[in-house]
C-alpha cells in the first residue's frame, strides 16, 4: 500500500517592512522553529518534531513554506527569501530512509521555488520596476506553481511509493537546482575591522 504523506506549502508574507536592512529582514524569520534549507544540511528523523494531525493519515508530513520579505534600502525594493521546514508543525510516525529522501525533496522543491522567485525579482529590478504589488503578483504566480509541481510530485511518484519515479524526480529537482545554482540565497558576510 502507498504512504501517505501530507505537505504544505504556505504563502509569502507581502507586508513591507519598511525601512529595514536585510539583516532586519532575516531576523523576521524565527530559526529556532523553522529550518533554513542548505545544500548541506539535509533533514534527519529530528527535525520531526510535531505531532501527526487527527485528519491525516500517512506516515508522515513535512511543512514547508517560501517567505519573501521585502525591503527598502536606497529607495530599491530588495527581497530576503528563504525556504523554510517548520520543525514544531512537521511529523513522522514511521522512519526509513526512502521516506526520509521522499520528505526531504520536498524541502529540495521549496529552494528551487525560493530560487526560481529570486531570479524573478533580480530580473523585475535590472528592469528598473519599483512597484511592490508588481513583485508581489510575480511572486504569488510562482507561489501557485510550486503548489502544483509539489503535488504532481507526490501523485507521479505516488507519496514516493513508486521507487523508480522518485528518483526520476530527485534528479529533476536537483538538475533544476543546479541550473539555478546563481540564485540559491547569498550569505552576508561582515568582517570586523
Amino acid at each position: 500500500m502507498a504512504r501517505v504523506k501530507i505537505f504544505l506549502f504556505t504563502c509569502i508574507q507581502l507586508a513591507m517592512t519598511s525601512g529595514v536592512a536585510a539583516q532586519e529582514a532575516r531576523q523576521a524569520v524565527d530559526f529556532t522553529v523553522y529550518q533554513k534549507w542548505q545544500k548541506f544540511d539535509p533533514l534527519d528523523w529530528e527535525d520531526f518534531k510535531g505531532a501527526k494531525p487527527d485528519e491525516y493519515q500517512g506516515d508522515a508530513g513535512s511543512v514547508v513554506k517560501i517567505k519573501a520579505i521585502p525591503f527598502i534600502v536606497k529607495k530599491k525594493i530588495q527581497y530576503k527569501v528563504y525556504a523554510l521546514f517548520n520543525r514544531k508543525k512537521s511529523w513522522a510516525q514511521k522512519r526509513s530512509s526512502k521516506l526520509l529522501k521522499h520528505e526531504q525533496l520536498h524541502f529540495d522543491i521549496a529552494e528551487l521555488y525560493a530560487r526560481k522567485i529570486r531570479k524573478k525579482i533580480a530580473w523585475l529590478s535590472n528592469a528598473g520596476e519599483d512597484d511592490l504589488k508588481v513583485y508581489n503578483r510575480e511572486i504569488e504566480t510562482l507561489m501557485q506553481e510550486s503548489n502544483d509541481f509539489d503535488r504532481l510530485y507526490d501523485a507521479k511518484t505516488l507519496h514516493g511509493a513508486l521507487l523508480r519515479q522518485q528518483l526520476v524526480w530527485e534528479e529533476k529537482v536537483s538538475r533544476s537546482l543546479r541550473d539555478l545554482e546563481g540564485f540559491k540565497e547569498k550569505k552576508n558576510i561582515i568582517r570586523r575591522k
